[in-house]
């Protein structure tokens, strides 16, 4: 991952969506990217290592479970990117200016409004999780890129974010829907979700104004974290009610080997 750091306001302007992502140390550029040339952290920031050093520090079955992780958590990202993409693209045609701003324009876009920041800390995340560095999962991607494991994740990683960029909802690679969770328990827990957000902001902002009484000494970016804190913490709590359906299971799908011709499906329909 990371071969070069991405800065969404430098990205050319024909940075070409059908060769998004080469994961990890991938086919060319190296990177566990979401997207064209796109990832995280500069060389520059980042100790030298030896190969020896990066390769011996993670085997095959902690970089698939490393993989497996990203895939899941930059999922949510990327459909909150594809919604962001689908409103800007609905406003646009309203206005009669859908012509006047290119694909990948839009794309620079979306990834300037915050995007680009929650992919990079999501990936942060996940290295802090398992206690790697973005060198060592450079060195174990370059040393199984052979693995079909691998090459799903590559491949997965790189179709999820195309979908986002045309605001298409993406679908997780090797995901199969659990028996247990049909359609009215996913409307039941989005209730939910939105039941337990709803509590949680109206008491992010009583606490907020009780502290900044005068708006005019309200810190606005203060009050924008306490709500992300609150919308991220509500779900969280939601989700956490139906763990057994959708985390265990969901999780223990993509540790399952995954086969070339496995049909995709998309929770979402």
């Amino acid at each position: 991952m990371f071969s070069e750091a991405f800065d969404a306001t430098a990205m050319p302007k024909s940075h070409g969506l059908s060769k998004t992502t080469k994961v990890v140390a991938g086919v060319s550029a190296c990177t566990l990217a979401v997207g064209a040339g796109y990832y995280l952290y500069n060389r520059r920031q980042r100790a030298r290592k030896s190969e020896e050093e990066k390769v011996a520090a993670l085997d095959l079955d902690k970089l698939k479970l490393i993989t497996d992780d990203l895939l899941v958590n930059m999922h949510g990202v990327l459909m909150e990117m594809a919604q962001m993409t689908q409103r800007v693209r609905t406003a646009l045609a309203q206005k009669g200016l859908s012509n006047q701003m290119t694909d990948e324009q839009l794309t620079e876009m979306i990834l300037q409004q915050g995007i680009q920041q929650k992919l990079e800390d999501t990936q942060k995340q996940v290295l802090e999780k398992y206690g790697v560095t973005a060198e060592e999962v450079e060195a174990a991607q370059k040393r199984y890129e052979s693995d079909e494991h691998i090459q799903e994740f590559e491949k997965g990683m790189d179709a999820m974010f195309a979908s986002a960029t045309k605001g298409k909802m993406p679908i997780i690679p090797g995901f199969k829907m659990p028996k247990a969770l049909t359609v009215d328990l996913c409307l039941k827990i989005l209730e939910g979700v939105n039941t337990e957000k709803l509590a949680r902001f109206r008491k992010t902002l009583k606490e907020f104004w009780q502290k900044h009484p005068h708006p005019v000494d309200a810190d606005q970016a203060e009050l924008g974290a306490a709500l992300q804190v609150a919308n991220d913490s509500a779900e969280a709590a939601v989700v956490a009610r139906y763990a057994d359906i959708v985390v265990t299971r969901f999780v223990a799908c993509l540790h399952v080997k995954i086969n070339k011709t496995k049909n995709y499906t998309n929770w979402a329909n």
